[in-house]
């Protein structure tokens, strides 16, 4: 015999009462989870670092530093792109343009969506610069690589980049309210990495010490290639995954190299160097990769933008199969500074 069947209520009345009791008690554990959170937020708060204003900590440390060159007259040449760019292409090493310094405006884990208002609202306003050399990979513009289409989602959610683009909603002013009196509200960016904000520890990926003057992210310079399965499986499993072309992001590319075209800027597309792993990590090998190769060539003819290909390189100018060490970066800096030095290509 079914004994809860047998003790559970059957008058109506006493079975709403029921599922009322159960309500009142999963609201007071709720409110009481709340309130513990609330409690040990607080008490840590004053070890935790102020919430952050940006997605990661590079951010402010670039605007710090390209308001510095702003100050001085900007700079002549700069570089745009994900982490494709920003370990790959020292700026030092590359000759000054109407007399102003090349600087790196990088970014970890940008896709071209993020680049595009990153260029378009701060770098470009901020440094004018005379060329422009956009650097891009196949895994930036895969649909279906993980965590592409969640990092134009979180680089829009933070709060800089809401003022910047005048986008705060009703939502925004009452989270805002509720931060002036809870901590849990107050530090949630923060609570999204908690190893970091209590223990301090800043994953490599986004350790703004190692950023350059000139804006290089320099951890990656004396790491030997490493292409175990580990790293295969990452990147099948993460960057190119089901790997498909992003309109979006195609879209996302034309627009910013349309309007530094049409603001008078030089502008170079650097298809990066890449190693034969990393073609073949793609899930049709070859085939994937000759379809990027094809959609990036039409792209930059349809805007009238130089394209650079260096082509695949030996895995010892590498950190993995798709980002350099530091002898990558000491090629395709120079062959890159050749290159612009060079008078550009007639239209």
């Amino acid at each position: 015999m079914d004994t809860d069947a047998a003790t559970a209520p059957t008058d109506p009345e006493a079975r709403r009462g029921a599922r009322r009791s159960r309500a009142v008690r999963l609201l007071l554990t709720v409110v009481c989870v709340l309130l513990v959170a609330e409690g040990t937020v607080r008490a840590l708060e004053s070890r935790l670092p102020p919430a952050p204003l940006w997605d990661t900590d590079e951010y402010p440390q670039k605007i710090e530093q390209m308001d510095a060159l702003a100050a001085a007259g900007g700079a002549g040449t700069v570089l745009l792109g994900s982490s494709v760019m920003d370990v790959s292409v020292d700026p030092a090493a590359l000759a000054p343009v109407d007399g102003r310094p090349a600087y790196n405006a990088g970014l970890i884990g940008a896709t071209p969506f993020i680049v595009d208002i990153w260029s378009r609202y701060l770098v470009e306003l901020t440094l004018q610069p005379s060329v422009v050399v956009i650097a891009v990979s196949s895994r930036d513009v895969n649909i279906n690589g993980i965590g592409l289409e969640s990092s134009d989602g979180r680089f829009l959610d933070a709060p800089a980049v809401k003022d910047l683009l005048g986008d705060q909603t009703l939502f925004d002013e009452v989270e805002w309210a509720l931060s002036q009196g809870s901590a849990l509200v107050r530090n949630r960016l923060l609570l999204r990495r908690p190893l970091e904000s209590i223990f301090g520890y800043d994953a490599p990926d986004r350790n703004a010490t190692e950023i350059s003057p000139g804006g290089m992210e320099t951890h990656l310079l004396a790491t030997n290639y490493r292409d175990d399965e580990v790293v295969r499986d990452f990147f099948r499993r993460e960057p190119l995954r089901s790997f498909e072309i992003s309109a979006k992001q195609v879209d996302a590319l034309r627009r910013l190299a349309t309007r530094l075209r049409e603001n008078g800027a030089r502008v170079v597309i650097l298809d990066v160097p890449v190693t034969e792993d990393y073609i073949e990590l793609h899930p049709q090998g070859a085939a994937d990769y000759d379809e990027y190769v094809w959609v990036l060539a039409e792209l930059a003819g349809e805007v009238g933008a130089e394209l650079v290909r260096p082509g695949v390189w030996q895995p010892s100018l590498f950190s993995d199969p798709l980002h350099l060490n530091g002898a990558g970066v000491e090629r395709l800096s120079a062959e890159l500074d050749t290159y612009l030095t060079a008078a550009p290509p007639v239209p």
